[in-house]
């Protein structure tokens, strides 16, 4: 199933050569989704979505906890184990992101080593980030 997702890195991303000779990126982001219902009112979850692609092991360096990437890829079931189970009798159902595209939307404000998104995507002249004076987005 072809699906787009914006979120933050959650983990650097490791670089491994498969038996064919290509490089695979590992990494992890944290979409968070926010609802409103009458029983619970406005809450937020987080979903982490673990993500694949082929790719220059050079990539890995961008691919950095913290920073915002928009992914389009395809989403497909998978499971994994967690740490502390040995034996791997209890697998978790989860979903992996094969990546297509990326695209570069910034880093979480919260430290990050380009201090932030506007530094990467400066706003277009006469846009109201810009200081246009006008609130209005188009």
């Amino acid at each position: 199933m072809k699906k787009d997702v914006t979120g933050c890195i959650t983990r650097d991303a490791i670089s491994i050569k498969n038996d064919k000779g290509n490089y695979v990126l590992f990494f992890s982001v944290a979409v968070n989704d926010r609802y409103y219902t009458k029983a619970k009112g406005e809450y937020e979850e987080t979903d982490f979505i673990d993500c694949s692609m082929l790719a220059s092991p050079k990539l890995a360096d961008s691919l950095v906890k913290g920073r915002i990437v928009s992914l389009h890829g395809n989403l497909k079931p998978d499971v994994y184990f967690k740490k502390d189970d040995k034996k791997k009798k209890n697998p978790v159902p989860s979903f992996r992101l094969f990546v297509n595209e990326i695209k570069w939307e910034g880093y979480r404000s919260s430290g990050s080593p380009k201090d932030s998104s506007a530094q990467q995507n400066p706003a277009p002249a006469g846009s109201a980030a810009s200081g246009s004076g006008d609130d209005l987005p188009f």
